[in-house]
Parts: C-alpha cells; sequence; structure tokens
C-alpha cells in the first residue's frame, strides 16, 4: 500500500483502492480505508456552493 501512495499521491481513497485491486491484493475498502486514515492521507473536500434565489421577493 505505501508503495501505491508514493506512486499515486495525488489519489483519493476510492481510486487507491481500484488500483490496489488491480495489483492483486484482496483486501475490502473498509480495511483500506482505516489503514488510509491512520496515515492522515485524508484529502479535504471542497463543500458545494450555495445558489442564489432565482426568484427573489
Amino acid at each position: 500500500m505505501q508503495q501505491a501512495i508514493e506512486k499515486y499521491l495525488a489519489y483519493g481513497f476510492s481510486k487507491l483502492f481500484k488500483i490496489l485491486r488491480r495489483w492483486g491484493h484482496r483486501w475490502n475498502h473498509k480495511r483500506v480505508h482505516r489503514i488510509y486514515c491512520r496515515l492522515n492521507l485524508n484529502k479535504w473536500r471542497r463543500g458545494k456552493k450555495r445558489l442564489p434565489n432565482r426568484y427573489p421577493i
């Protein structure tokens, strides 16, 4: 897993999980996510932008 993280540093959890599966690791997503979080690799997610009111009163 460490090799995949070093090679694909910009990837998030889901892409990293798919790469690990492609490399032949049969870990489930919960295990990979737990390790990913313990390594403090959680990516900051941008929130949704609030749209202005279409029909102001």
